[in-house]
Parts: structure tokens; C-alpha cells; sequence
């Protein structure tokens, strides 16, 4: 069977759940999805390169709000792409693009919706414009995928039962995370002090991220727990100018499974999530996990273990917690053939492989 031409269309080049997701899945798929992948800017992140690798044909198209100008561009893009598949990632923004995609008569048109709410500042002409988008998804996709119920619930709560819908969650690769490394040698490497307990936090500095949780739990911690580190790492966070002698940020980096292993813990505080691809992988490498309460999270925590989640607006919750956490790191872990089951990559990664046939 020879290979299938999708145009796969994402926000940015940057390091985001959306954009490090859709790289993972073209490195198991390359030999059987030939992609064209679109921006929906005009900067060049930091995955530019890795997606040249994999990627023939990269192209940069913002589509605007109300600009017909941008629209007609981007329909004439699709059109001479002489491709039947496109899968746009943009969540509820995705909607011009599968309204254009069937004007150019794409056969196969799916919206994977990766966030777990709207992450804009409400408004009437906002919220109008939103819901019109919706409804462009709706009626113009022929799936719509998620990588969460709570997602799916969120976007279309009248309709997430029907046929089109379908969850797919986050594919890890177990291998780079089950392994046992010496923790010493590893935080040798990567420079990291070998007498702190450290907790790690890997994603972009997002408001969403709930990265000033993190800078007031460890402020909290000087005096109590000295011995408390945490290490930041993400796209932005080199900006963070710690109020905390405790914190490290680290910025961007490309290894992070080397870095959970160098964890002993791993924070997640986020107000919002689609699936958290950063806690899975920490959850695969066996890490303790200190999280929020919000419904993607639960969804990828088994139910006994519901009660150690918190308000991610409750600092002295946090705080309370990781007292416990760190004198019973145990009962912060989640079982391993737990996040085998629910997040193998070669199965799931497989099932969003078999939509495109």
C-alpha cells in the first residue's frame, strides 16, 4: 500500500503538546503517511528543523479572523496539494480550514481537538465567533477526534456520542521512560546538584501552566525544606527570574527523559489541559506525581488516586501535599502497567494511523 498524502495543519513550530505530539506520530507513521505540514504563523520554532527531517514540505499560512484575502490563500494552498486528507489541530479555530477543505473537495477532513477548554479572554463578538467556528467543525469534519472525553465534553456537549467522535489519547515510547538510570551519573551530566531532592516540571511557559504556583510552592519551601529543589524545563521558562533560590529553569531542552530520570518527583499544577503528555511521561518513568484536579488529569489518573489531586489554585494544598510527598514518595506513584494500558504509543498512535485509511 503505498504511502498516504496528508496535510497536517498546527499552530506553531514551537515546543507545545500539539507540535512535539504530531512529530512523535509522523516518526512511527513515516512509512506509511507521506505529510505536508502547514503553520498557521509565519515563525520558525524551535522544531523547525526536526520537522524538515520528517517533513518534505513545510509551509507557513496564517488563515486571520475575518481576512478573505488569508482565506482564499489557504484554499488555494490546500488545492494544489492534490491531497484527500487534512487534519488541522487548532482546536475550534479549525473550522475555516475544514469549510475550505471541502470547497477544495477533500474526501477526509479531521479536527483533533488537544486542549481541554478555550484559552481566550471572553467577549461578546469572542464568544459569537467561537461558537460560529464550532459549528463550522461540526458540520464540515468528517471525524472529530480528542485526546480527551473531558475535551470532547467541553467542545460539544450535546453531541459528543455521535458516530464522528473519537478519542484517541497520547502514545508514549516506553522505552525512552522505563528505563533505570544512575541518578548520580545522569545529574553529573546534566549538571543538576546530587544531595537535593528534586522536583521537575517540564512544559512552555503558559498561563495555563500554572507556573506561579510553582514559584510561590517553592518560595514556601526555603526555610522548611532547603533541601527541596525545582527544576523548570519548557520553552520560556529561561524568562522566569526565580523570587526562589530553590529554582532552576532551564528552558527549552530536547532530552527530556534524561531529565526525569535526574527527577525524584514531578510537579503539574496546570488550570488546563487536553491530555498531559509531559505528566504521562514523567508517569512513565515512575516518578511521584503532585497534580491538579482538573478533569484530563483525572481521566489519565486511575480513580483510587483521584483524592491526591488539588485545586490548582490551592497553594497550601500544594504545600500540605508535598510535606507528605516527600516523606512517602509511594503513594504519589501510579502503577506502570496502568500507563502501559491506557497510553501505548504503538496502539495509540496506531489508532489515530487507522483514521487516515
Amino acid at each position: 500500500m503505498s504511502p498516504i498524502k496528508v496535510v497536517f495543519v498546527i499552530p506553531s513550530l514551537d515546543s507545545g503538546g500539539i507540535e512535539n505530539y504530531l512529530l512523535r506520530f509522523l516518526q512511527f507513521a513515516k512509512s506509511e503517511v507521506t505529510p505536508i505540514v502547514v503553520v498557521r504563523n509565519y515563525n520558525k520554532g524551535v522544531l523547525y528543523d526536526a520537522y524538515l527531517e520528517l517533513c518534505s514540505e513545510v509551509y507557513f499560512a496564517p488563515i486571520g479572523v475575518l481576512n478573505p484575502k488569508k482565506k482564499r490563500q489557504f484554499y488555494k494552498l490546500l488545492c494544489s496539494f492534490e491531497a484527500t486528507h487534512v487534519v488541522d489541530f487548532n482546536a475550534n479555530f479549525a473550522g475555516w480550514t475544514m469549510l475550505l477543505a471541502r470547497l477544495a473537495r477533500y474526501k477526509n477532513r479531521i479536527t483533533f481537538y488537544r486542549q481541554g477548554k478555550d484559552h481566550f479572554k471572553k467577549s461578546i463578538f469572542k464568544t459569537f465567533y467561537n461558537a460560529f467556528l464550532n459549528q463550522l467543525v461540526y458540520t464540515f469534519s468528517t471525524q472529530i477526534l480528542s485526546n480527551s472525553n473531558s475535551a470532547l465534553l467541553f467542545f460539544f456537549p450535546n453531541r459528543f456520542k455521535e458516530a464522528k467522535f473519537r478519542v484517541i489519547y497520547n502514545g508514549i515510547d516506553f522505552k525512552k521512560f522505563r528505563q533505570e538510570p544512575d541518578k548520580v551519573a545522569v545529574r553529573n551530566q546534566l549538571n543538576l546538584p546530587l544531595n537535593n531532592f528534586i522536583i521537575g516540571h517540564s512544559g512552555r511557559l503558559d498561563p495555563m501552566k500554572n507556573h506561579e504556583l510553582i514559584i510561590k510552592l517553592a518560595s514556601a519551601c526555603q526555610t522548611v525544606h532547603p533541601e527541596v529543589l525545582f527544576v523548570l524545563v519548557g520553552e520560556g521558562t529561561e524568562k522566569i527570574h526565580a523570587l526562589s533560590k530553590n529554582i532552576i529553569s532551564l528552558g527549552y531542552k530536547n532530552n527530556v527523559n534524561q531529565y526525569l530520570s535526574a527527577f525524584d518527583a514531578f510537579i503539574f499544577p496546570s488550570f488546563s489541559e487536553g491530555q498531559p503528555n509531559a505528566m504521562i511521561e514523567a508517569m512513565a518513568s515512575g516518578l511521584p506525581i503532585l497534580a491538579s484536579n482538573i478533569p484530563s488529569i483525572k481521566e489519565c489518573i486511575p480513580v483510587e488516586q483521584h483524592d491526591l489531586l488539588l485545586d490548582p489554585s490551592d497553594l497550601d494544598a500544594f504545600n500540605n501535599s508535598l510535606k507528605k510527598l516527600i516523606s512517602n514518595p509511594t503513594i504519589y506513584k501510579i502503577d506502570s502497567q496502568y500507563v502501559v494500558h491506557h497510553f501505548d504509543g504503538a496502539v495509540n498512535f496506531r489508532n489515530f494511523l487507522n483514521t487516515l485509511h
